[in-house]
């Protein structure tokens, strides 16, 4: 399974783009995505990316939080602000807050990629 990741402009501002979605419950898989986008944020300067994340159709399990918590930690210097898109209700919100918590990060859920796109420019 690919992960598609690429960096975006929108509306002049360079947006790192990540699809995690419908990884179901392959951790495995979803870990080695996670750990190559990683590399390219950790290459950018410090407090500089702003960074897209669908995740639609990955299941929330516990594995799947704790390599997430990894994320945040290697990524934490990096990332000026995530959006999801994604979520919905149930299991993977409840999934998001407990990232945001652990991560002390203002990440944000938006219903469509559109919106997502706006708030991370707003700044």
């Amino acid at each position: 399974m690919s992960t598609r990741m690429e960096w975006i402009e929108y509306k002049g501002k360079r947006i790192w783009s990540v699809d995690y979605s419908h990884f179901g419950r392959n951790a495995a898989a979803l870990r080695q995505a996670i750990e190559a986008a990683d590399a390219i944020v950790t290459a950018e300067p410090p407090n500089s990316v702003l960074c897209l994340v669908d995740i639609e159709g990955t299941i929330a399990s516990p594995e799947a939080l704790n390599i997430i918590k990894e994320s945040t930690l290697r990524t934490k210097n990096y990332l000026r602000r995530i959006a999801v898109v994604g979520v919905g209700a149930g299991l993977r919100q409840l999934f998001l807050d407990s990232i945001v918590r652990f991560s002390g990060r203002g990440i944000r859920a938006f219903p469509d990629v559109e919106s997502a796109k706006e708030w991370l420019i707003s700044e």
